[in-house]
């Protein structure tokens, strides 16, 4: 079970890697569209997403000081709001 541990741990957050690919894509590789600095962030917006779609959203915390990666969070699917 340690290969699964989260790296993290013990050290401190730099920041977010947030990754989206349209919901139903058959793709494992999820494109990392934002980045966000600071551990104690609570919300970030992303663009250039394509209207009335949904996505599948997953997050990863980092450390650049002592160069890790958490483990990828949970998808969450969401849709972005339509013109109107």
């Amino acid at each position: 079970m340690s290969g699964l541990q989260d790296r993290t741990v013990g050290n401190a957050i730099d920041g977010f890697y947030v990754y989206f690919v349209p919901y139903g894509e058959q793709r494992t590789d999820y494109l990392r569209h934002h980045i966000v600095f600071g551990s104690s962030v609570r919300h970030a917006v992303l663009s250039g997403l394509g209207v009335d779609t949904l996505y599948s959203i997953r997050m990863q915390s980092f450390s650049e000081t002592a160069g890790v990666l958490s483990k990828l969070s949970n998808t969450v699917v969401q849709r972005t709001i339509g013109m109107h």
